[in-house]
């Protein structure tokens, strides 16, 4: 089943009950969603910066954020994922004050709020921030999981119910001329190592999260 929308086209195949679809604006998600509202398990990643050389999440993105939220939570609370960096103090409040806001809707964190840079930092406020509010859920892929592999104590100080393993892959973390399926055979590889040293039931997570039995 799918799970996501992103930025309004969309792609159905029954048969694999397989759905990719993009939307501009809330209005195209709710229209996406009241069409196929078996199907959709959840949305995102929203993408909150204009740009990557963005430093801090805009006014507007933050608006559009709290109405999918909002939408959600009129829908069953269903997982809302951010591609959200919190080395900013600032954005950090910000987004401690949507989790506030919504405390029914599963908020996951891509990449745990790592950018790439100052990722230590990134660490302990995710940490902070998944003290506080319940619904915060972390997911462990591109930036977050070439880290643990390199720092695996970190991920400790996680609740581990509440983790999810990604496998995001792009030129920008192995190069343009990269391998893409030994790559990614080496990040199920690293995923499985840190699931296994800590005892994180992926799978279990992923069921929970999204719902399923």
């Amino acid at each position: 089943e799918a799970l996501i929308l992103a930025e309004g086209w969309v792609q159905y195949n029954p048969e694999n009950t397989i759905l990719l679809a993009t939307a501009l604006n809330i209005d195209d998600i709710k229209s996406i969603y009241n069409k196929y509202p078996k199907i959709i398990k959840g949305f995102g990643e929203l993408k909150c910066y204009d740009t990557y050389k963005d430093l801090k999440v805009p006014y507007k993105k933050i608006s559009f954020v709290r109405q999918v939220c909002k939408f959600s939570k009129e829908v069953g609370n269903l997982p809302v994922y951010l591609h959200w960096e919190i080395n900013d103090p600032t954005d950090c409040k910000k987004l401690e004050k949507l989790l506030s806001d919504f405390p029914t809707v599963p908020i996951v964190l891509c990449h745990c709020g790592m950018n790439g840079t100052n990722n230590n930092h990134a660490c302990i406020q995710a940490q902070n921030l998944q003290r506080k509010h319940s619904n915060l859920w972390l997911d462990i892929s591109y930036t977050a999981l070439v880290h643990f592999n390199n720092n695996l104590m970190q991920l400790s100080i996680y609740d581990k119910d509440r983790l999810i393993f990604g496998s995001d892959v792009n030129n920008k973390l192995f190069g343009e001329n990269h391998d893409t399926e030994n790559e990614i055979l080496n990040i199920v590889k690293m995923s499985h190592d840190i699931q296994t040293k800590f005892l994180i039931d992926n799978q279990r997570n992923i069921l929970k999260l999204f719902k399923e039995s």
